[in-house]
């Protein structure tokens, strides 16, 4: 019973390595590195792109407003995706970017806090410490 345990963390931490090596990579193609999301990314022209214009909207509004998008942005499961989804991932993974950088000059002492609040939670977590101090 012993060896199969031992073989299964084995492949679990092969399975683990190969996901954490890709996931950079993979996350800065769908979502490169930008300094201010309105001049990387064009909202405007994305919500058009899932517009199709073949059909009528008053026979079929949700196909005229949507009807391109499922094409465009596949996702795995049925229900897990959308506009607001993929939107939201931009979103989230632009912040966590700015709050994983060195605090900031800011003139807000509130977000200097934030910043260096998540950085030491984050220190913490990482070195699984049971500790934490806010400067």
């Amino acid at each position: 019973m012993a060896v199969i345990n031992w073989k299964v963390a084995i492949g679990l931490g092969i399975i683990y390595g190969v996901v954490w090596i890709l996931v950079n990579p993979l996350s800065q193609l769908a979502f490169p590195y930008c300094d201010h999301p309105k001049k990387c990314f064009n909202y405007a022209e994305e919500l058009a792109a899932s517009v199709d214009r073949r059909i009528n909207p008053c026979d079929n509004m949700y196909e005229h407003v949507c009807g391109k998008w499922d094409r465009l942005h596949p996702y795995p499961m049925p229900g897990a995706g959308g506009q607001f989804r993929v939107l939201q991932y931009r979103i989230l993974s632009f912040l966590i970017t700015k709050l994983e950088q060195s605090p900031p000059n800011h003139p807000v002492v509130a977000v200097r806090r934030s910043v260096s609040a998540f950085q030491n939670c984050l220190n913490v977590y990482e070195e699984r410490r049971e500790d934490t101090k806010v400067s």
